[in-house]
């Protein structure tokens, strides 16, 4: 049992998976900006939550780039997704101001019902915005008509790998983010595909030992 243990420590440990370690976001003002500090086209994701105004993140990039942007919430039975709304702009170098680049207003029959086998539970999730973009500075606006409700913001297209624990932390702070209980981590393939890992080498294990024990009686 000890070695399957060992074992299974060192595949969790060692295997690369997904990078998933979200940020919260702490927005206590209208349009108080949230700035992406990694580069535009890697992937990173925002939880935060609408209090009476939007929310806007800003990421700054010195070579054209895809920009896209995704919005995921908790799937409730029996009810709708909230209405967000996703605009980008940019902030224009010459005479000031913004100059829009996309928008995004889904209707109810846009979101799309997901399982998140990452993150043990139903998302309801949006279209993509994407837009390809020059060098610049953008901003991307997040609300609903009431500025109410609670979300995951995806941002960039380029996957990049970290570590086991810290993605199943990011796990644990998405699922505790959207008010699930903490057992519910149990639902993630984070925890139980290592888990039937462990299991199937301690049932190896035990078929290892009784065969040796078989061929001890016999000899």
């Amino acid at each position: 049992m000890r070695y399957a243990l060992l074992i299974g420590l060192f595949v969790l440990t060692a295997a690369p998976v997904s990078a998933f370690s979200p940020q919260i976001t702490e927005a206590t003002r209208p349009y108080e900006i949230t700035t992406i500090e990694e580069a535009a086209a890697q992937s990173q994701n925002y939880l935060g939550e609408l209090d009476g105004f939007p929310v806007m993140y800003e990421v700054t990039s010195d070579e054209s780039f895809t920009l896209q942007t995704q919005v995921h919430q908790r799937y409730r039975s029996g009810s709708e997704p909230l209405p967000f709304s996703l605009i980008a702009i940019r902030q224009n170098e010459r005479g000031g101001g913004v100059t829009e680049v996309a928008r995004m207003n889904p209707a109810p029959a846009d979101w799309q019902k997901t399982k998140s086998s990452q993150l043990g539970m139903s998302l309801w999730e949006s279209p993509v915005l994407q837009a390809d973009v020059e060098p610049g500075t953008y901003q991307i606006e997040i609300s609903t008509p009431a500025n109410e409700g609670t979300y995951l913001l995806s941002f960039g297209a380029s996957d990049s790998e970290d570590g086991y624990f810290a993605s199943l932390a990011g796990v644990q702070r998405t699922q505790q983010f959207f008010g699930l209980p903490f057992l519910m981590i149990l639902a993630s393939s984070y925890v139980y595909y290592p888990l039937g890992v462990i299991l199937v080498l301690l049932v190896i294990q035990r078929i290892w030992k009784y065969r040796k024990l078989v061929i001890q009686h016999d000899t």
